[in-house]
């Protein structure tokens, strides 16, 4: 019996070293795994952050009128275009994209690329509904202000960069800015758009109107570059600005470089002095102002236009900029 007494006790004890290597096995294949668990968590979490700070770095910049609406990159880096947004004031949403009918083409953007955004609307018709994509653009950018009414493009890391026309009907009380995001120029002789540098008043409406310019021109020639406002008939408007000089005695007209002006599409005050030349080379020059605008019975645009002389041409900085107020 002892001897019985004294195997049983053998096997006990090989069994409880067993089952004790069996335990730290399984530990050690636990913290392994959790280990494991917790390197891909962190490689996950960096990933994300890096993510993070790759969208943050994205950034889209929307300029121009209508029919020559661009997004330009403003991102430090190359940026892909992946889907378009139109959303309207009734709840509908057209998700134009890869997997979309009719189906959006990417394009990428290098830092500082510029697109226009109407020829990457997808030809074909727009569901629900039976009106063409194309179509919807432009009732969108197009329409003027319509609460509700967006368009959005969307990149490849997630991010949604957002339009809403700057054409639209201002109501009172509010302010809004507008603001051009690549520069414009004209050689032209004639009063010329400045696409973006426009709104829609009210009838029966008075705005004051603030305008920032940054310009240059090509040659150094004397009054090479003029700006002027045009409005619908029946619009009344007093505009006081120009290009600021403080001494007179330089100026072309003789005056320190604020002139008023009510008249519509007429040169709304001095752009250059016999001291100062607003050329590239040597340094560009502001045109600022304020327009007192009463819009009649007759609702309209309020554009900003710019024209230059033979043999020059007139160039307004990205960034040029409206503020809006309409009264109260």
């Amino acid at each position: 019996m002892r001897v019985l007494v004294l195997r049983r006790r053998g096997v006990s004890s090989v069994l409880g070293v067993l089952f004790l290597a069996l335990v730290f096995l399984v530990a050690i294949g636990t913290q392994t795994y959790l280990s494991g668990l917790q390197a891909q968590s962190s490689r996950a979490q960096g990933q994300a952050a890096q993510r993070d700070s790759q969208r943050a770095r994205e950034g889209i910049d929307f300029g121009g009128g209508p029919s020559s609406l661009s997004a330009t990159n403003t991102g430090a880096a190359t940026e892909t275009e992946v889907a378009m947004i139109m959303k309207f004031e009734n709840g509908t949403i057209y998700n134009l994209n890869q997997g979309s009918t009719p189906v959006f083409s990417p394009v990428s953007l290098t830092a500082g690329g510029r697109v226009l955004l109407q020829p990457l609307v997808p030809s074909g018709t727009c569901t629900p509904g039976t009106a063409t994509c194309l179509s919807k653009f432009n009732s969108i950018v197009s329409g003027g202000a319509v609460p509700g009414r967006e368009l959005g493009l969307v990149t490849s890391l997630g991010n949604v960069f957002w339009y809403q026309p700057s054409g639209g009907s201002l109501g009172q009380g509010s302010g809004q800015f507008f603001h051009i995001g690549t520069p414009q120029s004209t050689s032209a002789t004639t009063w010329t758009a400045i696409a973006g540098l426009s709104f829609t008043g009210s009838a029966n409406t008075f705005y004051e109107v603030e305008l920032y310019l940054g310009y240059y021109q090509s040659v150094g020639a004397s009054q090479g570059v003029f700006f002027s406002i045009g409005v619908p008939s029946g619009t009344t408007f007093l505009f006081c600005g120009g290009m600021f000089y403080s001494d007179p005695s330089f100026s072309t007209g003789g005056h320190a470089g604020e002139e008023c002006t009510g008249g519509p599409s007429t040169s709304l005050g001095p752009t250059t002095n016999t001291q100062t030349t607003c050329i590239a080379s040597v340094g560009a020059c502001q045109f600022a102002g304020t327009a007192m605008v009463a819009f009649g019975a007759t609702a309209g645009q309020f554009q900003v236009q710019f024209e230059t002389t033979p043999g020059d041409t007139a160039t307004v900085m990205a960034d040029s900029t409206l503020i809006v107020n309409a009264a109260a």
